[in-house]
């Protein structure tokens, strides 16, 4: 099924139709039933329907606030809306509970500000924050999708380098050694400068979870298991980190933990975050599973790296 997003929607709505649709997205069918008692709005992206995911399989949550609803706010700070559609501001000023993800002052109205967003919520409506989650590790090879990325495009053109310099090589030759390494698995565990890259990472969670309500970062640190990984891509949180925000958002709100038995056999992607799910691979393994063996990189990352070199050569 394709992702149901704004660019998406807006195919076969205009944007402001569709904006309102997001808005008015719900969980599930039982939700869309319910049309009484408290509201609960999910001012996130996509990590947050994940969090509504599980939050939903807790009976507390689920009797305190019935109704769930989503607005998309990076879709609209991503297009640069002048405002709020009508609905949105109807779900705002009907909450009881708003769980966010902080977006900045600078984006005026939408920002989870007094002067922004929050002067429209209910003067007795809870705010519960959580950061928006990522880790670098997890995307090492791309050339042009953000600052992040290039970090890591950088990292395989230090690598090259390194190998070229050491074995007098010329460039392409040092690619295609270091290429037959990681197909072979027998490349330096840190190549791609992960464990920097995602120390960076995790120091940048703490800063920005510092003054929320939900803190994961100690999670993210202690890493996940073989079956049970944290991150399937570096911004979609696995269901072992979903419920970790779960768990905290609940203790905010006086409520017990998800009951062991709603997750303990759940795949890694249960609450079905749209998006591609990487491969694991040797080099971000260590830094988000404990205890993975060393192994040949997927083709996926090989073809990836091979970009990365065509890029740089074409550059030269």
């Amino acid at each position: 099924m394709a992702a149901l997003n704004l660019k998406s929607l807006a195919a076969y709505l205009g944007k402001t139709e569709a904006s309102a649709a997001l808005a008015s997205t719900v969980v599930d069918a039982a939700d869309a039933a319910a049309d009484a008692g408290p509201l609960v709005v999910f001012y996130t992206n996509c990590q947050g329907r994940g969090l509504a995911y599980w939050l939903s399989k807790s009976p507390e949550f689920k009797r305190s606030y019935p109704r769930v609803r989503f607005i998309a706010v990076h879709d609209l700070v991503d297009r640069r809306a002048e405002d709020f559609t009508p609905a949105q501001k109807a779900l705002l000023g009907a909450c009881a509970l708003v769980v966010y993800q902080p977006i900045g002052a600078k984006h005026g109205r939408f920002a989870t500000t007094e002067s922004g967003a929050w002067a429209l919520l209910p003067q007795k409506a809870k705010r519960v924050g959580f950061a928006y989650l990522y880790d670098e590790c997890c995307f090492p090879l791309y050339m042009t999708r953000g600052a992040v990325c290039a970090r890591g495009a950088a990292a395989v053109r230090a690598a090259v380098a390194r190998r070229a310099r050491a074995h007098d090589e010329t460039f392409v030759e040092a690619a295609r050694a270091v290429r037959a390494s990681l197909k072979r698995g027998t490349a330096d565990s840190d190549l791609f400068e992960l464990r920097a890259r995602t120390a960076d990472s995790l120091a940048n969670l703490r800063r920005r979870e510092a003054p929320l309500d939900v803190r994961v970062a100690d999670v993210v640190e202690a890493g996940g298991r073989p079956a049970s990984p944290l991150f399937l891509t570096q911004n979609h949180p696995a269901t072992a980190l979903l419920v970790a925000c779960a768990d905290r958002v609940l203790r905010v709100l006086g409520f017990s933990a998800l009951p062991r038995g709603a997750y303990e056999d759940a795949g890694p992607n249960e609450a079905g975050i749209p998006g591609r799910v990487f491969p694991p691979c040797v080099f971000d393994r260590p830094h988000r599973i404990v205890g993975a063996a060393p192994a040949p990189v997927p083709e996926f990352y090989l073809e990836l790296f091979d970009r990365v070199v065509r890029e740089m050569c074409a550059g030269d």
